[in-house]
C-alpha cells in the first residue's frame, strides 16, 4: 500500500469517526431526555397517589358532614313531631274535658 492511498483510508476513517461521534452525541442527548421524562412521570406519579390520598380523606370529611348535616335536619323534626305530639294530647284532653263537664256535670 502506498502513502497515499493510507491517508484516503484515514481519512475515510476520520469521517467515519466523526459521524459515529455525532451519532453518539445525539443517543446521549436522547437518553438525557428520556431521565428527565422519566423523572417527571415518576414525580407525577407520587402527586397523583398523594393527590388521591387526600381525596380520600376528603370523601371520609364529607361523609362525616353529610352525617352531622342529615342529624342538625331531623332534630327540628322530632322536635315538631314532639310539639305536634302535646297539642294533639291537649286538643283531646280539652274535648274529653268539654264532654264531661256538658255531660257529666
Amino acid at each position: 500500500m502506498t502513502v497515499a492511498q493510507l491517508e484516503k483510508i484515514v481519512m475515510n476513517l476520520e469521517k467515519e469517526l466523526t459521524v459515529l461521534v455525532e451519532q453518539m452525541k445525539g443517543a446521549f442527548h436522547r437518553i438525557d431526555e428520556q431521565k428527565k421524562l422519566a423523572e417527571s412521570v415518576q414525580k407525577l406519579a407520587i402527586s397523583v397517589s398523594e393527590q388521591t390520598t387526600e381525596l380520600k380523606q376528603m370523601r371520609k370529611d364529607m361523609d362525616n358532614f353529610r352525617k352531622d348535616v342529615d342529624e342538625l335536619k331531623s332534630k327540628p323534626a322530632r322536635r315538631w313531631e314532639a310539639v305536634a305530639g302535646q297539642i294533639t294530647a291537649l286538643i283531646i284532653a280539652a274535648v274529653f274535658g268539654a264532654l264531661i263537664m256538658k255531660f257529666g256535670g
